[in-house]
């Protein structure tokens, strides 16, 4: 949680009152103008200018008058949504902030998987299906297509190495070879151990042996795929 800690003050010259800073989580840094370090004596305005004339009222509300406040807000400097508590502390004139971090509804992810054995594609897409979407081609030539088409749709490529018409090396080293493609991150399906090397010095990013083992296992290499993609 983050929380912030603010003294009320009656400003002569405005007529109003006015909350001036206190005390401050680090955590604050993530949505306020300046670090924590430097906000002490700034008003809450200066310190969070994209807050609404509501906001500031549920805050003096809280210091001066003991009542407790919930409400939210959108932070433009970080694009993520709040949730506020504000209450009185210690005795009027201090108010505590706990703001809360709402997440967002993230969308599903799709996966693309490519094996020239309908079985084994669909088998792999059961496992899948409760927590992403499934695409499925039966050759490279065909995974290149549903990679153009649906360019940036797709989360990861699951990526069987022995297929007629276009192998699973043919296509790694096409997707490698596209700017657009290159950073789509795959995930080798194997029973070539001896072959791993290679195809991790051709971008690949981890492996699924064959037989498939534990489903646990399978979802977990695929998802932590998916989140080393996206955070880099």
């Amino acid at each position: 949680a983050m929380y912030a800690v603010f003294h009320v003050t009656y400003a002569e010259r405005s007529g109003r009152y006015d909350a001036v800073f206190f005390y401050v989580n680090h955590k604050y840094e993530e949505f306020a103008r300046l670090p924590a370090k430097a906000m002490i004596g700034h008003t809450v305005r200066e310190l969070f200018p994209f807050l609404g004339d509501d906001w500031y009222q549920d805050v003096k509300s809280a210091a001066l008058d003991g009542k407790t406040v919930e409400g939210e807000f959108d932070s433009p400097l970080n694009g993520v949504h709040y949730r506020f508590t504000a209450r009185q502390i210690i005795y009027p004139g201090y108010c505590a902030i706990t703001c809360v971090e709402i997440p967002k509804v993230r969308e599903r992810r799709r996966i693309l998987i490519v094996d020239d054995v309908e079985m084994k594609r669909e088998m792999l897409g059961d496992v899948l299906c409760d927590e992403y979407d499934i695409s499925y081609a039966c050759d490279g030539a065909e995974a290149l297509d549903i990679l153009h088409s649906q360019k940036g749709d797709i989360s990861l490529v699951v990526l069987d190495l022995h297929m007629p018409n276009m192998t699973g090396w043919e296509t790694m080293a096409q997707m490698q070879a596209d700017e657009d493609l290159k950073s789509v991150p795959i995930i080798v399906l194997t029973v070539d151990h001896e072959a791993e090397l290679e195809c991790l010095k051709m971008g690949a990013m981890d492996f699924i042996p064959q037989p498939f083992p534990d489903v646990e296992i399978v979802r977990a290499r695929i998802a932590k795929c998916i989140a080393l993609s996206e955070r880099n």
